[in-house]
């Protein structure tokens, strides 16, 4: 008598089967759906206007060239201690028409260098 070998039985059932080609349509899907949204999140950014600070201060030095040094004052909270305290800062701005003196107030805004550290410009 011969003993019959058996072949080993195959585990994937019709429902893993199903499962599987589930899973391969619904990666499909989500690919095609990021490159939907990339497109779109890449119109959005083309579409948006850039958000520009504006600073006001008071000018405290226009002896340089369409260049004048304006002091900001900004009042900060100690993180740990929750008191207020002052603190100053100097920007050089870039005044085109030396139009501004000493302890005038003037509203500037971030812009391309003009050099090493003037990188801000009035609004007239």
């Amino acid at each position: 008598m011969k003993k019959k070998t058996m072949a080993p039985k195959k585990t994937t059932s019709k429902k893993t089967a199903k499962v599987k080609a589930v899973s391969t349509k619904k990666r499909a899907l989500s690919k095609k759906a990021g490159l939907k949204f990339k497109k779109l999140k890449m119109a959005e950014n083309k579409s948006k206007k850039k958000i520009v600070k504006e600073f006001v201060g008071t000018v405290v030095a226009d002896n340089l060239d369409k260049t004048i040094t304006v002091r900001v004052a900004s009042v900060k909270i100690h993180p740990l201690y929750n008191k207020r305290y002052k603190r100053d800062k100097n920007y050089k701005v870039h005044d085109p028409q030396n139009k501004f003196k000493i302890e005038d107030e003037v509203k500037f805004i971030p812009s391309r260098p003009f050099s090493k550290d003037k990188k801000w410009q009035v609004i007239y």
